[in-house]
C-alpha cells in the first residue's frame, strides 16, 4: 500500500532532460574509457517533450547556456531564439543540423594564477560548461534575421537578384519604455515542443568537447561538452512565464502571432 502511494505521488521523469544527462555522462566517461557503458536510453525516441525556460540577458557575459535571450536598445525590446547550423563531425564532412541550445549548466570549479610569454600574470577562473542542444530535424518556419542598426540597407535592384534570406530565426520586437520592457523581459520564456527523434546515424545524441583558453584581458578558462538530442520540433513560442500568455508562436506548418498586452 505504501509503495503504491509513493509511486502515485512521484513525478515522472522528463525524457528530454534525462537524455541530456545521459549524453553528457556517457561522453565524459568515454573520453577516458572507450569501453565505458552507454547509459543513454534509445527508448525515448518517439516520445513527446515540452521544454519551458526563461530567456537570459543577451547583453551580459557569463549567462547560462542558451540560444534564447532578450536585448534592449533604443527603446526596443527584442526576444530572440537563434539556432545555428552545425556539423556533427570534424570539419564539414558530417551531417549538418540546425541546433538550438536550450539549457545546460555553467559552474565554477577552481582558479589558478596563469602567465603569458611576456610575463604578465592574472588569476584564472575555471568553469565547467555543459550545453544542451536540440538538433532540429524538422522545425516550424521562422523569420529572416532582424535588421541591425549597424547594417546599410541594400539597394532593391541588388536585393532582387539575391536568393531569399532563410527564415531560420525566431524573434519578436516591442517598442516599450524601460520599466515596462524590464518587466516583460524578466517574465519572458521560451517554449519548444516536439518529438525526440534519432539522428542521421540512428543514435539518440551527439556530443563534442568545448574548450576556451584564458586570455590576460579575459582570464576565464572554460571546458566541458555540448550534446545534441535529435528532435522533430512542432512548436516554438515566446510566453509570459507568470501567466502562460503567448507573445508569439510558430507552429508546423504555419505560425500565428499572439497579442502582447504590455
Amino acid at each position: 500500500m505504501f509503495l503504491a502511494l509513493l509511486l502515485a505521488g512521484s513525478t515522472p521523469s522528463d525524457p528530454l532532460q534525462s537524455a541530456f544527462r545521459a549524453a553528457h555522462r556517457d561522453y565524459s566517461a568515454q573520453l577516458t574509457d572507450k569501453f565505458a557503458e552507454t547509459t543513454a536510453d534509445p527508448s525515448v525516441i518517439g516520445q513527446r517533450f515540452k521544454f519551458v525556460g526563461r530567456l537570459h540577458n543577451g547583453q551580459v557575459t557569463g549567462a547560462p547556456p542558451s540560444d534564447a535571450w532578450y536585448s534592449y536598445d533604443d527603446g526596443k525590446l527584442r526576444l530572440s531564439f537563434n539556432p545555428r547550423d552545425n556539423y556533427a563531425d570534424v570539419g564539414i564532412s558530417g551531417p549538418k543540423y540546425m541546433v538550438g541550445i536550450i539549457g545546460g549548466a555553467r559552474k565554477p570549479t577552481r582558479s589558478y594564477v596563469g602567465s603569458n610569454a611576456y610575463g604578465l600574470s592574472a588569476r584564472v577562473q575555471v568553469e565547467r560548461l555543459e550545453e544542451n542542444g536540440l538538433a532540429m530535424l524538422e522545425r516550424p518556419e521562422g523569420e529572416v534575421s532582424p535588421p541591425s542598426k549597424y547594417s546599410t540597407p541594400m539597394p532593391p535592384s541588388i536585393a532582387a537578384r539575391l536568393p531569399p534570406e532563410p527564415k531560420d530565426r525566431y524573434w519578436v520586437e516591442y517598442t516599450l519604455p524601460g520599466p515596462q520592457a524590464k518587466r516583460l523581459a524578466r517574465d519572458a520564456g521560451l517554449v519548444v515542443e516536439g518529438t525526440i527523434a534519432a539522428l542521421a546515424d540512428g543514435k539518440l545524441s551527439y556530443c563534442e568537447g568545448t574548450y576556451i583558453d584564458p586570455k590576460i584581458d579575459n582570464p576565464l578558462e572554460i571546458y566541458g561538452s555540448e550534446c545534441w538530442i535529435g528532435a522533430k520540433v512542432s512548436r516554438i513560442a515566446f510566453i509570459r512565464m507568470s501567466t502562460g500568455e503567448v507573445l508569439k508562436e510558430w507552429t508546423a506548418p504555419a505560425g500565428q502571432a499572439g497579442p502582447c498586452n504590455c
